[in-house]
């Protein structure tokens, strides 16, 4: 009928379902931790939570805030190391002059997250025989953002920390996955004597025991670091670098 010649023609396109992952959860988080936000260690907890529950329940949201974009048990919404190590890093993040009762909440998720990473990387492990390069595992980056947090959380004269520090430490070791940031913020969050007393036997050089600070990557047992993935390190964790290394947190920038 000639109507609406020379004018363009609307046509509906169907909108993109952009359902968030694991990956989108972990900017969320990540987000939080770099906020100022007094209660960040909790708000970064509250994303994973969120996760969680769409993982168990299903309807997951697409862009226009629309439910019913996911099913339940997805694996996109399984969440994973950089997930877990970014509601880490909020905890390790927290002022150091916050509120006692802020920093109590930010090492209860510190606590947490850690406990239930733990938990389901040991449940992959089981399921696949721990063969599977893909599953959640323990890194160097979960230790030594825990490390961190419990060093900015805890006080010094906290009766949990010296057994807490070394405990984790030696679970790093364990698995190989002792990196420049676990060297680091052990002995930050070590009284001195416990880090003479877990790393002054295995360093010697030219017949002569270094003294404690003096200590660097390459001086621990392979073992100890054979696991690490560090950019630009290689497997065995390369020069190692010294302890005074500013820490970078790593989960805000992977």
């Amino acid at each position: 009928d000639g109507q609406g010649q020379g004018q363009p023609q609307s046509r509906a396109l169907p909108r993109p379902s952009c359902r968030p992952d694991a990956r989108s959860f972990a900017a969320a988080a990540s987000a939080w931790g770099r906020s100022r936000d007094p209660r960040k260690a909790k708000r970064a907890q509250d994303v994973l939570r969120r996760m969680e529950k769409l993982r168990r329940f299903g309807g997951g949201l697409t862009a226009d805030g629309a439910g019913g974009g996911a099913r339940g048990g997805e694996d996109d919404l399984r969440p994973n190391e950089f997930v877990y190590c970014a509601v880490l890093n909020a905890c390790a993040h927290t002022h150091p002059r916050a509120s006692k009762k802020l920093k109590d909440e930010a090492l209860t998720v510190a606590f947490e997250t850690f406990s239930e990473m733990k938990r389901e990387a040991a449940a992959a492990a089981a399921a696949d025989g721990g063969g599977s390069p893909g599953r959640l595992r323990m890194n160097h980056v979960v230790y030594g953002t825990f490390l961190r947090a419990c060093s900015v959380l805890m006080d010094e004269t906290d009766g949990r920390r010296r057994p807490l520090a070394e405990n984790v430490f030696q679970r790093a070791a364990g698995e190989g996955q002792v990196g420049v940031t676990v060297l680091e913020q052990f002995r930050r969050a070590a009284p001195p004597d416990l880090v003479a007393k877990v790393l002054g036997s295995v360093a010697e050089e030219g017949g002569r025991q270094k003294e404690v600070d003096e200590i660097v990557l390459n001086d621990l047992p392979q073992e100890w670091t054979c696991n690490v993935r560090e950019r630009g390190r290689g497997a065995h964790g390369g020069k190692g670098g010294r302890w005074h290394g500013k820490f970078r947190g790593r989960a805000n920038s992977q």
